[in-house]
């Protein structure tokens, strides 16, 4: 679609009746990047006009987003909520800065905040908003510092004026001298004070809630809590929306009716954790969470603990309390786990038995901190994959903007799908040219690798809508303009468009890229891999080193016998030996064609935890 060709973006996404028929369904992966995350609402919405959300997905602001989708999907059919309420969310984030007023700092990181928002931002004008910010900051040190020099010119203007001059020198000496160590002095104090700060706000400059919930502006979990019990149509009901509300019935991974999944990182443990957890091994303080969220969510997920039924077990570690089951999550805490962006906005702090000490049962629980998910994967595309989809999974993408394709007043070219099978097979490079750049490189590479990899994959490039951001739009940059939003939330809308219309729609040409086509290429991807898999599987299966046991023979081994550990029981032995021969025995006897003329880069079949 040319911007020759673009249809208007006249349809107004706030009318409720328009997301009524959305037969087809579908999954959504969105990327985090903090405030990016305002491309989000307008591409939903214009999905959700013909698709419904079954599983979504996300990192950090992704996060955000895919829990107010959920919510909207949830609240679908209520009066007030569902899509056609988030449709009017980018217009409130630009009326008084109400993006802005979601990062809220607390007393003892003030100063602080006021030097990061002056750092970040457009370079241009960065020096004269940090000057601002330091002399805020540090305007007493300066002033003590100038006193002497103020004193010593205004005795030298009282004495003889044969003095003067040389009083004045004197003085503008000292001044200047006053000035650089008053200086140092205070911002010595300020880094000590501010640094100590940070650590007890929960390693962060904005712990995202404020005491007093009436409030207003509201920062950001207050705000969030509201809003995505708003969005799903149960505002009042007396707790907020859960993960059990969205999975319905049937809380089986594969039946539930909406499925939420976000990425945190565990800083502690060094590896990132899908939320709501898969286990029960996470404790919390209630003491610590109404610091950092609604009275209504800690309430909720004081009386709801895991082992609520079991006081003595409930109550082992108090004041530390279970962790609500999975269904009994408030969405909020898991959405608000994910965005926790090192330093700006405080960690989550829960607690856990470290099982590698020696008496781990009588030291109990220690803090483990989450972090924001992008640390460890920004961009989880793998989260909801099938070897063979059902539906389709689309993905948004953030990032820069190539230096051959600068931004155009048309916002639907700065979107960009693949075009072909062969599209998008290349890396997107990261240039610099000072060490800052190398920095940033760096930390790049270390953070997004894996996501990288994934975004130029057969099978994963033609659903991705990559959406290019400047250094002045999204990321940090907490107070754009009206316009800028408005440019984002438009590039947004035609993310949702292109990627509704390539999948939902019959190709024009035999050559373009649609659903059939996209099946098609996940069957070859897949089967490559399998092809591939299976050959190392046959290799180690009928190969063994002298003196040892063939495979069959650890299958068929007495009860008892060495390994002991995940014996087979009576008959299964026998039935597994047969199913593993025949496998073996069929993909071998057969001349495969699947990894001839299969689509590249191939993807290889690996073990790997999940996460």
């Amino acid at each position: 679609m040319s911007a020759a060709t673009a249809p208007a973006l006249s349809l107004d996404l706030t009318d409720p009746t328009i997301y009524t028929n959305a037969a087809k369904p579908c999954d959504i992966i969105m990327k985090g990047g903090i405030t990016s995350g305002v491309v989000y609402p307008l591409a939903v919405c214009e999905i959700a006009r013909t698709y419904h959300f079954k599983s979504i997905g996300g990192t950090s602001a992704g996060a955000i987003a895919a829990a107010v989708t959920a919510a909207a999907e949830y609240g679908r059919n209520t009066p007030e909520g569902g899509f056609a309420k988030i449709a009017t969310l980018p217009d409130w984030l630009k009326v008084d800065d109400n993006l802005f007023h979601l990062f809220q700092p607390q007393d003892t990181t003030t100063p602080l905040f006021r030097l990061v928002t002056a750092a970040i931002g457009p370079e241009q004008g960065r020096t004269g908003r940090l000057f601002v910010a330091f002399v805020r900051n540090l305007w007493l040190g300066l002033l003590i510092g100038l006193l002497p020099g103020v004193v010593l010119a205004v005795a030298a203007l009282l004495s003889d004026p044969i003095d003067d001059t040389w009083g004045l020198v004197a003085a503008a000496i000292l001044g200047v001298l006053g000035l650089l160590v008053g200086f140092a002095v205070h911002a010595y104090l300020f880094a000590r004070r501010t640094l100590a700060a940070i650590p007890g706000n929960f390693y962060g400059i904005c712990n995202g809630f404020q005491d007093d919930e009436q409030q207003r502006p509201q920062a950001l979990t207050g705000w969030l809590t509201d809003y995505i019990d708003s969005v799903a149509g149960v505002t009042g009901r007396g707790h907020s929306l859960t993960f059990g509300d969205l999975w319905g019935d049937d809380h089986t991974p594969g039946n539930r009716t909406i499925n939420l999944e976000v990425m945190s990182t565990n800083l502690t443990m060094g590896r990132p954790f899908r939320l709501p957890f898969d286990n029960d091994r996470f404790y919390f303080d209630p003491r610590e969470f109404r610091k950092l969220f609604p009275k209504q969510v800690v309430d909720w997920m004081v009386a709801n603990t895991r082992d609520k039924d079991d006081p003595a077990k409930r109550d082992r570690f108090l004041p530390l309390l279970p962790l609500p089951a999975a269904a009994d999550m408030p969405v909020v805490v898991a959405a608000r786990m994910s965005l926790s962006f090192p330093i700006m906005i405080s960690a989550i702090p829960l607690y856990a038995i470290d099982f590698s000490g020696k008496q781990p049962e009588s030291t109990g629980p220690e803090r483990c901190w989450f972090s924001d998910g992008g640390i460890a994967s920004n961009f989880p595309i793998h989260f909801f994959d099938n070897p063979l989809p059902r539906w389709p999974t689309f993905a948004i993408n953030l990032r820069g903007f190539h230096p051959d394709h600068p931004p155009t007043p048309d916002q639907i070219e700065n979107v960009y799908l693949v075009q072909s099978n062969t599209g998008g097979t290349q890396e997107w490079w990261d240039r610099f040219e000072s060490v800052s750049g190398f920095l940033g490189a760096l930390r790049n590479s270390m953070q997004n690798w894996l996501d990288n990899l994934q975004t130029y994959q057969p099978g994963n490039r033609d659903r991705i809508a990559h959406i290019s951001l400047d250094e002045r739009e999204g990321g940090m940059n907490l107070k754009m303009p009206g316009d800028t939003l408005d440019l984002l939330r438009e590039r947004g809308q035609w993310a949702g468009i292109k990627l509704r219309d390539r999948f939902a729609n019959p190709p024009q040409n035999p050559r373009d890229l649609s659903w059939d086509n996209h099946r098609w290429v996940r069957y070859r991807t897949a089967m490559a891999a399998t092809e591939q898999f299976l050959e190392r599987l046959s290799a180690g299966y009928n190969s063994v080193m002298p003196g040892e046991r063939t495979y069959p023979e650890l299958i068929n081994r007495q009860k008892g016998e060495a390994p002991t550990s995940y014996a087979f029981e009576g008959t299964e032995g026998a039935r597994a030996q047969a199913a593993t021969d025949a496998l073996v025995t069929v993909w071998e006897q057969q001349s495969l064609p699947f990894d001839d003329g299969a689509p590249s880069p191939r993807p290889e079949i690996r073990a790997t935890p999940r996460f």
